[in-house]
Formats: C-alpha cells, sequence, structure tokens
C-alpha cells in the first residue's frame, strides 16, 4: 500500500489530481498531510485549502 506524506503547502496544487485518481481506480493509499490550517509560523506557506 502506498504511503503518502507531505507538507499540506506544496500538496495543495496536486491533491484535486492525487485524490481523483485515487478513487476512480479505487486504489488503497494512505495521505498524510502535515502543517494544515490558516495559523501557523510561516507567512508566506499556509495549508488553507486542506480536503484532508
Amino acid at each position: 500500500m502506498p504511503v503518502l506524506f507531505e507538507n499540506s503547502t506544496f500538496l495543495q496544487r496536486a491533491f484535486d489530481q492525487l485524490s481523483h485518481d485515487v478513487a476512480a481506480n479505487d486504489l488503497p493509499v494512505v495521505m498524510m498531510v502535515a502543517g494544515g490550517g490558516i495559523s501557523g509560523t510561516s507567512k508566506t506557506h499556509l495549508g488553507i485549502f486542506d480536503q484532508v
């Protein structure tokens, strides 16, 4: 089973395509995302579009 771990900031652009590919092919994938939310320590890297 593939496991994906990524900072939510860098996953935002790929998440939509990734989630559709996983769902369309009924794949068992674990996605772990860190650093989500609108409050964080970095003013330039916020994961405000988290869907996980």
